[in-house]
């Protein structure tokens, strides 16, 4: 029986050539929309759209000014790039998109996620 290789334990993310050393999570969907047509008669088909790509950081809550505070809500239309074992990926075109601040009062604990939206993940190394 075989070793079992080692795992990659991290995806670490840049945004315009700055890593992002802050977040928590990391979360990289590229959904692509898919679906069926109806008529009156039934279906008339499916369909599949173009795949984009979204990013979901999620952060801590410091007492200071998060990073995604000062960099990631002040941009638009910047690229993000992303690490997937050995493989390297970029998304362009970039936009900041929404943020959810969440707390749990039993545990004292609070985060917040940011969502990033922009191409589908291109592999470039």
């Amino acid at each position: 029986m075989s070793q079992p290789g080692a795992l990659q334990s991290r995806i670490r993310g840049w945004i315009n050539g700055i890593e992002i050393v802050e977040p928590t999570e990391i979360s990289i969907r590229k959904p692509k929309p898919t679906g069926f047509k109806f008529g009156p008669a039934g279906m008339i088909g499916k369909f599949k759209g173009q795949a984009a790509g979204a990013v979901q950081l999620t952060f801590a809550v410091p007492s200071e000014k998060a990073q995604f505070e000062t960099f990631v809500e002040s941009l638009d239309d910047f690229y993000f790039v992303f690490t997937k074992g050995s493989s390297r990926f970029s998304m362009s075109f970039c936009s900041y998109g929404d943020t959810e601040l969440r707390g749990n009062y039993e545990s004292g604990d609070s985060s917040v996620t940011a969502t990033i939206v922009g191409t589908a993940p291109q592999q470039i190394a």
